[in-house]
C-alpha cells in the first residue's frame, strides 16, 4: 500500500532561506575527503574548507586548500562571490560588497548562481571527483549574459593551509610555489621539515600576480558556539590569478594532493557526478522526487573506502566522525539495501568482521590509520544480526549464499562468547534450564567479550548484562583522573532494555539461519535460547506503560535512585524489531508511551521532560558541558526509523497509519531541503540531516550537521511509503 506524497519543488535559495552565512553544504569523493562551508563560502568551522583530504582513506584528513577568496569585476562593479569573517568582524563583510545570489542548489553538486544585472548571471559549480586514491576538486565559473555583453574580469586568490582537519594551526616555518601557463604547486616546509605538495590547476591562459600573504586571525562562529578557539592564523596565499570571460564563456580550476592527469574542466566533471547519481538511482529503482534524489545523494556521502582493507565502511557523520562499529550497522540498511547497493553492504560487512576480536565488533576506527580500533560496545554486535538479516531480507536472490554462510560462522562465534561472557560451564551447568538448551559438556571456559574488562554476557536468566555503563549508545563520559576510568553521564549498566531486544531478535535471526544452512540441532538451541529470553524479557514491562529502559541495575550511589524507571526511546527499539519479545498490546503501549512523552518534529527525545535530569537544550559551551546532556533530553533523529516501524506494527499497515508515518518524517525533510530558518541559524546542511536537535521550541539542529543513521533511517522510512 502505498501513500500519496506531495509534489515538492526544489529549494529556490533566497525564497526559503535568509542565512548564506549560516547554511552550510557538504561534497565528498567516497574517501573521506571532502569540501564544506556555508552558501555564502564564509568558513565558521574548523572543519569547513575547499580540500579537506584524506591521507590515508578514509582517515587521517588534512585542511589543504581553505577557500578561495574568488571576487569579479564588470564594468564599474566589484562584487565579492564569497564572504568572510575576523576576529573582530565575526559577522562578515558588508552586503554591499557581495554579488547577489540568486539560486544555489546541491543537485548534482553545488551550484550558486549570482545576479549581475538584466539577462546576466554568474554560475559557480563545485565537484569532487568520484575517487579513491586521489582525492581532488574542481570549481567552475560560467558567465551566460546576452551576446555582445561586456566581459568580467574574474579573480582568485587560493589560501592553502597544511593542518589536521581537527583544528590548531599548521605549525608552517616557510612555504613555496612555483606557477605555470597550467597551473601551480604549493608546497610548505613545517616543524618536521616535511615537503607536502598541493597541487593547483586551470584550463586557460591567466595572469598570475605574486601576491603573496599570511592571513591570521579567521574567526570561525561555529567554534565559538562549541566553546572551542574559533581563531585560526597562518593561511597563506601564494597569489593571485586573473582571467578575463566573455559571455558564454567558463573558467575551471582545481586543487589536488597529486598532479591531476587531465586539464580541469568544470562541464565534465559535473556532468560525470550527475551521471554518477544517476546510475545510483536508477539502481535503487526507487521513485523520483528531488526530496528523493537529495536523500540518496546524503546516503552516497558515507559510504567511503577503507584502505586498511581495500574494502568499504561507513563514516558516522560529517565533519568529525570516523567510522563506528553501532552507527555502521544502524545506517547499512538505509544508506546500501534500501538503495540496492547489495555488493556495498557486503563489503562494509566483511570489513567489520574482520576486526570482530573476542565476539565484539569495533566500536571505532581510530583517526590514526595504524591504531588499535576501540572495543568497548555492547550493542555494535547486536546491531550486526540485524543488518545481517536485512541484507538476506533485502537482497533476495541476490544475496550471496557463501557470504551469507561466513558471516554466519562468524556469528556463531559472536554468539558462544557471549554465552559463556560471565560464566564457564561448571556454573552454568548448575542453571538446569541453560544447561538443557545449551547441552553444557563441562568443558567450555569462560570466554572473554572484547577485552572483558566490562564483564558482557548473558545472566542466569539468559539475558545479556554488563558492567560498565558506557558500553551503549548512550555513551558520553568524563574522564576522572582519580580513579582512571571514564565516568557516564548517562549510565547504562546492568540489563538495558534494547540490548536484550536485539540480543532476542539476533538468536531467531541465527535460529533462521541455521535452518537456512541446514544446521538443526543448532537451530533448536537458538530457538529455545530465544523461548527463555522472551520469557525473561517480560521483567521489562512497566505496569504504568511502555517498558522499564534497564533492569538489575547495580547499587552504585554515584547513580541516582530509579534510573532503570526513567522513560527512554530505547524502549521502542524492542517494538521495532523483525523479532519482538512482546505482543501486540503491550507494543501499543510501547508506542503510546513514546509518543506522549519523547516524540518532537525531528526525532525522539533521550528522556522524557517529567524525569530528573531532564535537558531541554544542548548547549552551546564546552564539550563537558555538551555532552553531559547528550542523552539527558535531547532529540536524536534516527530513532524516528524504529518509532515508525514500531507504530505500523501496532497499529496496522494502513494507508491512514501511513499518511501518519509520512506526517512523522516531513520536519525532517524541510530541515534536509533547508526550509526551517531556525536551524539554518543553529546548524543547517542542505542536503543533509543533522545528528541532534535541542528538546523543545524551536528544536534547534546542533551536532554534526549530516549524521550517517539520521539520513539511513530517514531514508529508508521515506522509500517505503513510496
Amino acid at each position: 500500500m502505498k501513500v500519496s506524497l506531495p509534489q515538492i519543488s526544489f529549494v529556490n535559495f533566497n525564497a526559503k532561506i535568509k542565512s548564506p552565512d549560516s547554511v552550510e553544504w557538504l561534497e565528498t569523493s567516497g574517501d573521506g575527503s571532502y569540501a564544506s562551508s556555508t552558501v555564502s563560502a564564509n568558513n565558521t568551522r574548523v572543519y569547513h574548507g575547499m580540500l579537506v583530504s584524506s591521507k590515508t582513506p578514509p582517515v587521517e584528513r588534512d585542511v589543504l586548500l581553505q577557500r578561495i577568496d574568488d571576487e569579479i569585476k564588470i564594468g564599474d562593479k566589484n562584487l565579492k562571490l564569497s564572504n568572510v569573517s575576523y576576529e573582530g568582524c565575526p559577522k562578515g563583510l558588508n552586503e554591499d560588497g557581495l554579488a547577489q545570489i540568486e539560486d544555489f542548489s546541491v543537485l548534482p553538486s553545488p551550484t550558486w548562481t549570482y545576479r549581475l544585472g538584466e539577462n546576466k548571471t554568474l554560475k559557480k559549480q563545485l565537484v569532487m571527483p568520484y575517487a579513491t586514491k586521489n582525492s581532488q576538486v574542481v570549481t567552475g565559473y560560467t558567465y551566460d549574459a546576452p551576446a555582445g555583453s561586456e566581459p568580467l574580469t574574474l579573480k582568485l586568490r587560493p589560501l592553502v593551509n597544511r593542518r589536521y582537519f581537527h583544528g590548531g594551526h599548521n605549525g608552517v616555518k616557510e612555504w613555496h610555489y612555483s606557477a605555470g601557463n597550467k597551473g601551480a604547486l604549493v608546497w610548505a616546509k613545517g616543524d618536521d621539515n616535511k615537503t607536502d605538495p598541493i597541487y593547483l590547476g586551470w584550463n586557460k591562459p591567466v595572469k598570475v600576480l605574486k601576491k603573496e600573504h599570511f592571513y591570521d586571525k579567521y574567526y570561525y562562529q561555529r567554534e565559538a558556539d562549541r566553546g572551542l578557539n574559533p581563531i585560526e592564523n597562518g593561511l597563506y596565499q601564494p597569489f593571485e590569478i586573473e582571467v578575463t570571460l566573455k559571455p558564454g564563456e567558463s573558467f575551471s580550476f582545481n586543487a589536488g594532493r597529486k598532479i591531476s592527469p587531465q586539464t580541469p574542466d568544470i562541464n565534465y566533471e559535473v556532468t560525470r557526478k550527475k551521471a554518477r547519481l544517476e546510475e545510483l538511482f536508477a539502481q535503487s529503482g526507487l521513485p523520483r522526487n528531488e526530496t528523493m534524489d537529495m536523500l540518496q545523494r546524503a546516503a552516497d556521502q558515507f559510504i567511503v573506502h577503507r584502505n586498511s582493507i581495500d574494502g568499504k565502511t561507513i563514516l558516522a557523520g560529517y565533519h568529525w566522525f570516523n567510522d563506528w562499529g553501532r552507527d555502521t550497522m544502524i545506517a547499512l540498511p538505509g544508506l546500501t539495501l534500501t538503495t540496492k547497493r547489495f555488493d556495498d553492504a557486503k563489503s562494509i560487512l566483511e570489513t567489520f568482521a574482520k576486526y570482530t576480536y573476542n565476539g565484539m565488533l569495533p566500536n571505532n576506527f581510530p583517526e590514526g590509520a595504524n591504531d588499535r580500533p576501540g572495543y568497548n560496545t555492547i550493542d555494535a554486535s547486536m546491531w550486526w544480526f540485524n543488518a545481517l538479516h536485512q541484507y538476506v531480507t533485502e537482497a533476495g536472490l541476490q544475496a550471496d549464499p557463501d557470504f551469507v554462510k561466513e558471516q554466519y560462522k562468524t556469528l556463531k562465534a559472536v554468539v558462544k562468547h557471549h554465552m559463556y561472557g560471565r560464566m564457564d560451564a561448571a556454573k552454568l551447568s548448575k542453571n538446569q534450564q541453560l544447561a538443557k538448551i545449551l547441552k553444557i559438556d563441562g568443558a567450555q571456559e569462560k570466554l572473554l567479550v572484547g577485552d572483558g574488562k566490562s564483564e558482557i554476557g548473558m545472566d542466569k536468566d539468559g539475558l545479556i548484562t554488563g558492567n560498565d555503563g558506557q558500553l551503549s549508545w548512550m555513551d558520553a563520559a568524563t574522564w576522572n583522573n582519580e580513579t582512571q576510568k571514564s565516568h557516564p553521564f548517562t549510565p547504562r549498566d546492568g540489563k538495558a532494555v534494547e540490548i536484550n531486544a536485539l540480543w532476542y531478535n539476533g538468536l531467531r535471526i541465527m535460529a533462521d539461519l541455521a535452518d537456512r544452512f541446514d544446521e538443526p540441532q543448532e537451530a533448536e538451541k537458538y530457538n529455545k535460547l530465544a523461548d527463555m529470553v522472551k520469557n525473561s524479557m517480560q521483567k521489562f514491562i512497566n505496569p504504568n506503560g511502555g517498558l522499564y529502559d534497564l533492569i538489575d541495575t547495580p547499587d552504585n550511589p554515584e547513580y541516582f535512585n530509579g534510573r532503570g524507571k526513567q522513560v527512554r526511546p530505547n524502549q521502542i527499539i524492542a517494538a521495532a524489531l523483525p523479532y519482538c519479545a512482546f505482543d501486540r498490546e503491550i507494543k501499543k503501549s510501547i508506542v503510546k508511551t513514546v509518543e506522549e512523552k519523547l516524540l518532537t518534529p525531528y526525532g525522539l527525545r533521550s528522556l522524557a521532560p517529567d524525569e530528573e535530569g531532564y535537558a531541554p537544550y544542548y548547549p552551546n559551551g564546552s564539550a563537558a558541558q555538551r555532552d553531559k546532556v547528550y542523552h539527558q533530553g535531547t532529540v536524536w533523529t534516527w530513532q524516528i526509523g524504529p518509532f515508525c516501524d514500531a507504530y505500523l506494527k501496532a497499529h496496522g499497515d494502513t494507508e491512514e497509519n501511513r499518511q501518519k508515518v509520512l506526517s512523522f518524517i516531513e520536519p525532517i525533510l524541510k530541515h534536509m531541503r533547508g526550509e526551517v530558518e531556525e536551524h539554518a541559524q543553529s546548524g543547517c546542511c542542505i542536503g543533509g540531516i543533522a545528528e541532534i536537535f535541542d528538546a523543545t521550541e524551536p528544536f534547534c539542529a546542533k551536532g554534526t550537521v549530516n549524521q550517517a543513521w539520521s539520513v539511513s533511517e530517514v531514508l529508508r522510512i521515506y522509500a517505503s511509503l513510496l
